[in-house]
């Protein structure tokens, strides 16, 4: 199996790729993602930080809300850069500093994820960078 790296910079280089090969992108800020087999790897997408900009917004800091609107906005924009997008979601990883929060965190995502989203999983712990959520996803191709 062949990796190719691109550049480590926020912007995602178009690669003609052979079959088998897989394609790792480090998109700077906006997080990570790995391409193999007809899917799409992802981790570290924090609600702390904003997806156009990459920096970590202070004014989100508490506000688990928008953390989780966040979260998911720096998840869809890896997914999109990496040529998928939400709706071809398969598993969602959802890390919280309060594993109490994962009820609401459903009632929030869904409106992004839809009725018959992805497989969920919640682990509580300490997401980077001291956020509330953070998130890790596989999803297909588009």
């Amino acid at each position: 199996m062949t990796r190719i790296a691109a550049s480590q910079t926020s912007a995602l280089r178009a690669l003609d790729l052979a079959p088998g090969t897989v394609a790792l992108w480090w998109l700077g800020q906006a997080g990570f993602a790995v391409r193999a087999g007809g899917l799409v790897f992802t981790s570290g997408a924090s609600g702390l930080v904003d997806a156009t900009t990459g920096r970590v917004d202070a004014k989100a800091c508490g506000d688990r809300a928008a953390q989780v609107a966040r979260a998911l906005d720096r998840l869809e924009s890896v997914l999109e850069r990496a040529g998928s997008d939400l709706a071809n979601l398969l598993r969602l990883d959802v890390f919280l500093n309060d594993i109490y929060f994962a009820d609401a965190f459903l009632a929030l995502a869904s409106e992004r994820l839809g009725r018959s989203g992805p497989a969920i999983s919640f682990i509580g712990g300490k997401p980077a960078q001291e956020a509330a959520v953070e998130l890790s996803a596989i999803a297909c191709d588009a």
